[in-house]
C-alpha cells in the first residue's frame, strides 16, 4: 500500500481537497497546488500521464514540465463539472453510493479526502 494513503483519515471537509490530478490512478488529489507540483515527475508530466488537473471548484490547469521543475497553472475555459464529476466517480471505484452519481461535487471530493496527498 503507498506510503501517502492514509485509510483511517477522515475526510473533515472538501476545502482539504485543493487539487485533483487526472492519471491512469485514475486521479490524485492533493491539499496544495505546490504539493501537487513538487510530487509530479517531470518525466511524466512529458510523457502524458498527467493529462488534466482541476481545483475543487473544476476550473481547469494546465500541467506543464520546465526542465526539472513541474509547473501547475490555471487553465482558460470555464468550469468541468463533468469531467471533473466523471474523474471522481472512477476514484471511488465507479462504484457510487446510491444517488451519488448526481451529488454535489463538494460530497465527491469528501469522499476522496481519503486518498489525499500532503497538507
Amino acid at each position: 500500500m503507498p506510503a501517502w494513503f492514509r485509510p483511517g483519515r477522515r475526510a473533515e471537509s472538501a476545502r482539504r481537497v485543493a487539487l485533483i490530478v487526472a492519471a491512469d490512478e485514475p486521479a490524485l488529489f492533493f491539499a496544495s497546488r505546490e504539493d501537487a507540483e513538487q510530487a509530479l515527475e517531470p518525466t511524466d508530466v512529458r510523457a502524458g500521464i498527467y493529462r488534466r488537473a482541476w481545483d475543487a471548484e473544476a476550473r481547469p490547469f494546465l500541467i506543464h514540465a520546465f526542465g526539472e521543475q513541474v509547473v501547475i497553472s490555471p487553465a482558460p475555459g470555464s468550469p468541468e463539472p463533468e469531467a471533473l464529476r466523471a474523474v471522481l466517480l472512477r476514484a471511488l471505484d465507479g462504484r457510487p453510493a446510491p444517488g451519488e452519481q448526481h451529488a454535489p461535487l463538494p460530497d465527491l471530493l469528501a469522499r476522496c479526502a481519503t486518498f489525499l496527498r500532503g497538507g
